[in-house]
């Protein structure tokens, strides 16, 4: 399917960030095809991505970025690139079926969240949605969302699952705390509290816990 570029979108360019090369080789042929912006480039590691975002941090840019990334989630880069560029235009696109794991990305304020069973038409409306100041949310992750009221699941607050990124890539207390700025103190209290809301007794118990739900 060939569509005409979205009014004033001519010059924005799309960067996929997506460490399974074989789907982001393939996202990047539909939105070539969806003709629905300048350029389109794929990145499979944070650094040539980040390079490239600093590089262009004034130039209009839609990353297309997956939760689920290489020994962690993507999101302390969302973090990241907010910082970098006030132009970029940040769309989750992710497979996850978690009702909370999807609250929490939703709560980081993406300007789009689409499912990657969505059809390509979804590509379509979202960046339309996002063209014209509005957030956009497919169907698919709506209902996810929708269901997190009813979801049993343990709730871990929006600092807690940004510190497990960390936890999941083997870093010590005091490694973590340096890298988010903290106390040695408040990153054992968090974990602490962490590990009592899942019935916990280790680290080691609380990652298996949190892969079990497909957090990390």
């Amino acid at each position: 399917m060939i569509v005409s570029k979205i009014n004033g979108n001519e010059k924005s360019i799309a960067v996929i960030l997506d460490d399974h090369k074989i789907f982001g080789d393939s996202f990047l042929m539909t939105l070539d095809k969806l003709n629905l912006f300048k350029s389109v480039k794929a990145f499979y590691n944070e650094k040539d991505f980040l390079h490239f975002v600093k590089a262009n941090q004034n130039d209009p840019l839609f990353l297309f970025i997956d939760y689920y990334l290489k020994d962690h989630n993507s999101l302390e880069i969302i973090s990241t690139v907010k910082k970098l560029s006030r132009e970029i235009k940040i769309i989750v696109i992710s497979s996850l079926t978690n009702p909370q794991l999807a609250k929490t990305i939703f709560d980081y304020e993406p300007d789009g969240f689409i499912s990657k069973s969505s059809p390509v038409d979804t590509i379509v409306e979202c960046v339309y949605a996002i063209n014209n100041r509005k957030s956009y949310i497919c169907s698919e992750i709506k209902n996810i969302i929708r269901s997190f009221e009813e979801s049993k699941q343990i709730p871990f607050t929006k600092k807690e699952l940004y510190l497990l990124n960390y936890f999941a890539q083997g870093l010590s207390i005091d490694q973590t705390a340096d890298k988010v700025f903290l106390s040695r103190h408040t990153i054992i209290a968090h974990r602490r509290k962490m590990m009592e809301k899942t019935n916990t007794r280790s680290i080691s118990e609380l990652l298996a816990y949190c892969r079990q739900l497909d957090i990390i």
